[in-house]
């Protein structure tokens, strides 16, 4: 290949020096811990790894708070009780705190350079806006959580941080994570009715209209799965790894498709043509009189979600393949589920 090209063939002779893993470049093995950040705007910080300090960004010697689990055992003790009583565990939201060394010595940069990396990084770090921290392992890949500044940093500096050629400073950030787990990209599968009518299977026991999708949860904390309906019409779907089904509120044509969320603290219902509902809305329907005589035009400010009379309780254990039975009496319908993967560590 050209003299210019940076990659090259392997002649046959070299290759014995990759058949054996021991013998593979560290770079190649790839066993150290990476931690990047991508802000807001979409701007990639390599502060960790192979490639830490690449934009001019990296971490000092210390991380705390972001591998393990956040949580507080909320207990009682009295006077005359030997040992106390726990009486719940508390997830709070997690806490990293991190020295960050903006510019530096190795290479060396100018005060430009250093100007220009001090600015692209501190106007990504918003407190009203998240970014995500990402930290892969060959063991573990990549796991993501988004974070956002908590509080003011202000480590002290000198007075100018480029005098004498420096160039150079670190900072002590805090930055806060809402959910405190880590997640790696969903599992999804889908169920299409058409298909299952020309195919059928075991599954579906003979009804053409139900049909089971099989999702792994293979992180260490309970997931709750998402699904997406496409079709008008009666549709239920299994409750986690129980064998209640959870009927949804009839779909019509009106409400496009809609995302059905079985986690009991997110909106279980929203569709793509949900109406705003206002005060205008809620007035009419709460008034027995109005709503008699205006029913028809109540029910355009009434969201799916308001018409749900059945509810999610059962999230999927960790490690567990979840047989999940979904039921559309639509011949041409479709549904997808999703399967969040969260994790309590880092790697």
């Amino acid at each position: 290949m050209s003299n210019n090209s940076t990659a090259r063939l392997i002649r046959q002779d070299q290759l014995v020096a990759f058949d054996n893993w021991d013998k593979l470049p560290p770079k190649l093995q790839g066993l150290g811990t990476r931690v990047v950040l991508i802000g807001p705007d979409g701007y990639l910080f390599d502060l960790s790894g192979p490639q830490a300090g690449r934009q001019g960004v990296r971490l000092a010697k210390t991380l705390q708070g972001e591998h393990h689990w956040p949580f507080e055992l909320l207990i009682t003790e009295g006077a005359y009780q030997v040992g106390v009583t726990i009486e719940r565990t508390n997830y709070k939201g997690r806490i990293i705190n991190a020295g960050v060394t903006i510019g530096g010595h190795n290479p060396p940069m100018t005060e430009f350079q250093y100007r220009w990396a001090d600015n692209r990084f501190w106007g990504q770090m918003e407190q009203d806006k998240p970014s995500w921290l990402g930290v892969y392992t060959r063991f573990t890949g990549w796991r993501w959580t988004q974070v956002r500044l908590r509080a003011t940093v202000d480590t002290a500096q000198s007075i100018d941080v480029t005098a004498f050629g420096n160039n150079t400073a670190t900072e002590d950030v805090t930055f806060i994570a809402e959910k405190p787990y880590y997640a790696k990209r969903m599992k999804f599968e889908t169920w299409d009715a058409q298909k299952a009518r020309l195919n059928p299977t075991d599954d579906d026991d003979g009804d053409p209209t139900t049909g089971m999708i099989a999702l792994a949860n293979c992180g260490d904390l309970p997931s709750c799965p998402i699904f997406l309906v496409v079709g008008a019409g009666d549709c239920s779907l299994q409750d986690g790894t129980t064998d209640m089904m959870v009927p949804l509120p009839k779909i019509l044509s009106t409400d496009g498709y809609v995302i059905a969320n079985s986690d009991p603290e997110e909106i279980t219902l929203v569709s793509s043509k949900d109406p705003v509902d206002n005060l205008f809305y809620a007035r009419i329907r709460a008034s027995k009189i109005l709503e008699a005589f205006l029913h028809n035009l109540a029910d355009r400010g009434e969201r799916i979600d308001l018409r749900m009379q059945h509810r999610f309780h059962s999230p999927v254990p960790p490690g567990t393949v979840a047989h999940i039975r979904v039921k559309h009496d639509n011949p041409h319908a479709q549904v997808t589920a999703f399967m969040p993967q969260h994790f309590k560590r880092s790697r």
